[in-house]
């Protein structure tokens, strides 16, 4: 077996530990699997034989298969793939079934039966950075829970997934702190890289394994599927969330539109409203809206071919078109800033509405949209039912709600802006969460003190 402690892809970035030789992480409280590269015959069988129960995974070509091997009481080797299964009476005709379908750098890992959410694989994701003083610092901490269908996946806060598995949350403790102790141990091999994602998975015993960790890692909070899909997971923001999903066949967009007849597209990372789509059914065509611009389609195939020129290579989401409320036919939204004060609480300090300019359908200030008090907003459209008071605490309310979900994954983050729609009928919904967000919009209220607050926040 080899006797590094772990293999690093350098192209990828990414690591596979090897548990056997890594007395390290045995002594610290978490276990790495044993892990060997897939190459020579010889070192294949004598992991066979330590081992009855494998797997052989793709180092960093996640689209490449991934095979589990499993040996029986009468020494037969069953393998599972997304193929099927296939039987083989000895370790010979194993290792020829499985050398031609392994095309790129494989790893030979022993398998953990590791604890699953209700029948559904998951993984614990820790992100650490370093710091420009020289110290490391966990700034992300969520659970990936694979999802019923292939392509979505669902998103917990460790204290989600720990009440969920009966975990006493003092592991947590312990936890930060081992991680913090296998990044410098990573730091010695591999200096350059100033973050790592840590995977760990939970095995029957409630031990905690350390699978993998990459130094290239997106953030949650960065990726707005990501931010939706951890806003889903709460029963109590799920009213307010709009039908959203990943773009990733032909057929979810058709199927939002025969359920919504209007849905919105945007790119996952994307900001100021740039590459926002809207498409329509119409009687007898389909119309498209790119800022001010319409086109119509009269079949399918012409509207999405000319949306495949618009988005190219970009990820897209699918979204819900929510009929906002208007002003003059132009539609309106509202920005929230949530922020935290000197104990870390999460505090409202600023609210305003955007009003879209003439023939558009987005709010953004990028393009020429009116800024106005909420007050003067509801009073201006057809809002002026609804009860003013009661209203302000309900936005209030979703957004410290909404602060305090994702503030529980992105734990150094202090600020967040809400992009809120209310619709004609006056239900509330939040149309996108920005970790990044502007406030050039309140520095045009007549009233500075918002825009004031924001910035003595900004400065704890």
């Amino acid at each position: 077996m080899s006797s590094k402690p772990f293999k690093t892809n350098r192209k990828k970035k990414v690591v596979h530990f090897n548990g056997k030789r890594n007395h390290f992480a045995l002594s610290s409280g978490i276990s790495f699997p044993e892990s060997i590269k897939f190459t020579k015959r010889e070192a294949f069988f004598r992991f066979l034989s330590n081992y009855e129960n494998i797997l052989l995974k793709p180092t960093s070509n996640h689209s490449s298969p991934t095979f589990q091997v499993l040996k029986d009481e009468k020494g037969s080797y069953k393998v599972l793939t997304s193929e099927g299964s296939f039987l083989f009476a000895d370790k010979e005709s194993l290792f020829t079934f499985l050398t031609p379908k392994i095309k790129t750098s494989y790893l030979i890992q022993q398998h953990i039966p590791f604890l699953q959410i209700k029948n559904r694989p998951f993984s614990l994701k820790i992100k650490v950075e370093k710091r420009p003083e020289g110290n490391w610092e966990i700034t992300e901490k969520y659970v990936k829970v694979k999802g019923i269908s292939k392509q979505e996946t669902d998103i917990l806060t460790v204290k989600e997934t720990f009440s969920l598995l009966n975990l006493p949350l003092e592991t947590l403790t312990s936890l930060d702190e081992n991680i913090l102790k296998v990044v410098k141990k990573l730091e010695r091999k591999a200096l350059r890289y100033p973050m790592w994602e840590i995977s760990i998975g939970i095995d029957e015993q409630k031990k905690l394994w350390v699978t993998k960790a990459n130094s290239k890692p997106l953030h949650i909070k960065g990726q707005k599927q990501n931010v939706y899909t951890v806003l889903k997971s709460d029963e109590s923001l799920q009213p307010v969330l709009p039908q959203t999903h990943v773009m990733n066949r032909e057929e979810v967009l058709w199927n939002m539109l025969d359920e919504h007849k209007t849905i919105i597209l945007k790119p996952v990372f994307g900001s100021l409203g740039s590459g926002v789509i809207k498409v329509s059914v119409q009687p007898l065509s389909y119309l498209i809206q790119y800022r001010n611009e319409n086109k119509q389609f009269l079949t399918k195939k012409e509207a999405f071919t000319f949306l495949q020129s618009m988005i190219q290579n970009q990820t897209y989401l699918v979204q819900q078109y929510i009929d906002l409320a208007t002003i003059e036919g132009r539609p309106l939204d509202l920005r929230i800033i949530v922020q935290r004060n000197e104990h870390s609480e999460w505090v409202v300090t600023g609210k305003y509405a955007k009003v879209a300019s003439l023939g558009y359908f987005t709010t953004n200030l990028a393009t020429d949209a009116d800024v106005l008090s909420i007050e003067e907003a509801v009073e201006k459209s057809g809002l002026g039912h609804l009860d003013i008071t009661k209203l302000l605490q309900d936005l209030d309310s979703i957004a410290l709600k909404t602060a305090g979900k994702l503030g529980d994954i992105s734990l150094h983050q202090r600020i967040w802006g809400l992009d809120v729609g209310i619709d004609q009928k006056g239900h509330i919904f939040i149309i996108e969460v920005n970790s990044r967000p502007g406030t050039k919009g309140f520095r045009k209220l007549k009233n500075l003190d918002m825009y004031k607050t924001i910035r003595r926040y900004k400065q704890l």
